[in-house]
């Protein structure tokens, strides 16, 4: 079992590290599970795949990494704050609460969480780059496109230049309330969809159907039998059609990994079949 999990983290590893953006966020999850366990395990990767994912924007990846500059030695703390106040104005609800918490959890000076929400708010507002330069990544921020103007909970943060801690604190819990009513509406306009849905379905006609009369029930059962073979004629040529799009398609995602590989290494086409067809990469 744990060997398949090896060649899986291997494969995903090494599509993350060419560029494969569902993989890294696949690999990133599972580094962080690793984290749970391994407590004081070598962070140096995770850290590499969270400043990745921060660079992309993603805001969940944007909490952790400021949580991990907080808490590993040796860390930038100034800079894990900015990120914790960053993904909070995103509408991060664990950002929200921690930023609330720490000054009583943290020996940092007061001026730092002042400077840390009015740096965050200006990075995002003016749509500057993230500050990177001392990252493990090799990283170059203003290449990606961080434009949040379209994020409903930012779009709605009631900012104004802070002078105390406190103005801090009140900043974020009015944050809060923010994202918990965003948070209803959306539940709240969802049930409605689902309700209006299903009064829909039960006024549709084919709800209320008579049985077919005995007299031509014969005729229309041949008829839907005529329409099922031709059906499954044309799903057949659909599903080969399918089937050679998609190895196409597995062809490319091979070249990409293989690339990564030693040619006594290298994993053909048929034989990543068959450890699929087995259920996952096992043992070769």
């Amino acid at each position: 079992m744990q060997q398949r999990i090896d060649k899986q983290n291997e494969v995903l590893k090494e599509l993350a590290l060419s560029g494969h953006v569902r993989a890294q966020d696949i690999y990133l999850e599972r580094l962080l599970d690793k984290l749970r366990l391994e407590p004081k395990g070598d962070i140096q990767e995770l850290q590499y795949f969270l400043e990745w994912a921060t660079i992309r924007g993603k805001e969940n990846a944007t909490y952790r990494l400021g949580y991990l500059y907080l808490t590993q030695p040796n860390m930038p703390r100034e800079k894990g704050l900015e990120l914790i106040a960053r993904a909070a104005m995103l509408g991060n609800e664990k950002a929200i609460s921690d930023f609330t918490l720490l000054p009583g959890l943290l020996s940092l000076p007061e001026q730092a969480y002042i400077d840390a929400y009015n740096s965050a708010y200006r990075t995002l507002s003016l749509k500057q780059p993230l500050d990177c330069e001392s990252w493990v990544i090799n990283c170059d921020a203003s290449i990606h496109k961080l434009d949040f103007s379209d994020n409903i909970f930012f779009s709605q943060f009631k900012y104004h230049q802070v002078t105390s801690l406190q103005n801090v604190i009140s900043s974020f819990q009015s944050q809060k309330h923010t994202v918990a009513a965003v948070i209803s509406n959306s539940h709240d306009g969802y049930q409605q969809l689902v309700t209006q849905t299903n009064v829909r379905k039960l006024s549709h006609p084919m709800f209320n159907k008579k049985p077919f009369n005995n007299s031509d029930e014969k005729e229309k059962n041949q008829r839907h039998q005529s329409l099922a073979q031709e059906s499954n004629k044309l799903s057949d040529l659909q599903r080969n059609m399918l089937i050679d799009k998609q190895l196409s398609k597995i062809g490319v995602l091979l070249e990409q990994f293989n690339r990564y590989r030693l040619p006594s290494q290298q994993i053909e086409l048929e034989q990543l079949i068959e450890m699929i067809e087995k259920g996952g990469f096992g043992e070769k």
